[in-house]
């Protein structure tokens, strides 16, 4: 099992703050499948979506 908990992510700049994730929590079941991870070159964003 993958567990996260409290998940915090902040990027900074000497100008601005930007709060990507706050307190983001999730498990994984041991036999979990249909994980899908995508990059976006474009904008360089990275997006999980957990079916």
């Amino acid at each position: 099992m993958i567990k996260v908990s409290n998940l915090s992510k902040v990027f900074r700049t000497e100008e601005i703050e930007t709060t990507a994730l706050n307190g983001v929590s999730f498990e994984i079941m041991d036999g979990e499948k249909d994980i899908t991870s995508s990059y976006d070159s474009f904008d360089d964003n990275k997006i999980l979506i957990l079916q």
